[in-house]
């Protein structure tokens, strides 16, 4: 029996290239729910034009920016409720599917024994990035987490262990719902040969990504603005206090990827200070347990 696939789609101030995104995606999977986080007007009839050329579009349009994880969340929900699929990929707005990405997913998926696909919560693709795929092998493999664009997720598996967290509203999400999957005893395997076009900040012109070198090794500078290091940090503490006792390495490995990030802002980016103010700022937050939306 196939299976079917919803897509679950957030937008926020997306770009004119977003119609075409949709367009690699239509025809993979049976529905696609997009759900619009207040986005400005030229957004707004940019959804309006893709959604009447598609006609297994679905538009939910919110008045404000209530997060990506509750936009997510009101995605799953529909796609759960209205019971018309086995799987909900997850997607950006500005990530594009290769070509039978989902379809290659799930073959992968149906060759697996019955067992394994009993403790499967979640399928990852492998994304590229300005340095090419993340992954360079060809069978599939567990891995401790994924991603959240990208990621086909089993419909019983919001089920088991629950919906993404609301209250981190963005960063940090993806990881704390891999770990929760982990404690659930559940596993998260990633399919090689499925490839998504992953962007990161290209909306935003002081975000542009550059590639760096460190000791003779490239690494991605992001260019993030401050405000995305208050939810990465803050976020961070969250989860580390949640999850050091039951995935103590996958915590430690996110500490040294936290100051791997400091270290690359500390070298490359401008505006540093006000960076360190804000990633003190979320980590005096975490610690006094205040999640949810950054107050301006």
């Amino acid at each position: 029996m196939k299976s079917s696939v919803c897509a679950v789609i957030v937008t926020y101030n997306t770009d004119k290239e977003f119609a075409q995104r949709v367009h690699s995606l239509y025809q993979q999977v049976e529905q696609i729910i997009i759900v619009d986080n207040g986005s400005n007007q030229n957004t707004r009839e940019i959804l309006k034009e893709t959604k009447q050329k598609f006609p297994n579009v679905e538009l939910i349009e919110n008045v404000e920016n209530v997060g990506l994880a509750s936009a997510l969340n009101q995605g799953v929900r529909i796609a759960l409720r209205e019971d018309k699929c086995d799987w909900i990929l997850t997607l950006d707005d500005d990530s594009e599917v290769g070509p039978e990405m989902v379809p290659k997913m799930l073959e992968a998926y149906s060759s697996f024994t019955d067992e394994k696909k009993r403790n499967i919560a979640m399928l990852a693709s492998n994304y590229i990035t300005p340095k090419g795929p993340v992954f360079h092998r060809s069978d599939p493999l567990e891995v401790p987490g994924a991603i959240t664009s990208g990621s086909l997720i089993k419909k019983d598996t919001f089920q088991k262990i629950g919906f993404f967290r609301d209250d981190f509203f963005i960063y940090c999400i993806d990881t704390e719902f891999s770990l929760r999957i982990r404690k659930y005893h559940l596993k998260v395997v990633l399919i090689p040969n499925a490839f998504l076009k992953h962007q990161q900040n290209l909306r935003i012109k002081e975000e542009k990504p550059e590639i760096h070198s460190i000791l003779g090794h490239k690494t991605i500078v992001s260019n993030s603005l401050p405000w995305r290091y208050y939810y990465i940090f803050r976020n961070s503490l969250f989860v580390y206090a949640d999850y050091w006792r039951t995935d103590f390495s996958s915590v430690l490995f996110g500490i040294f990827s936290n100051f791997h990030i400091i270290a690359k802002m500390l070298l490359f980016e401008k505006n540093k200070l006000k960076k360190i103010k804000m990633i003190l700022k979320g980590s005096l937050d975490a610690l006094r347990g205040k999640s949810g939306k950054l107050q301006s």
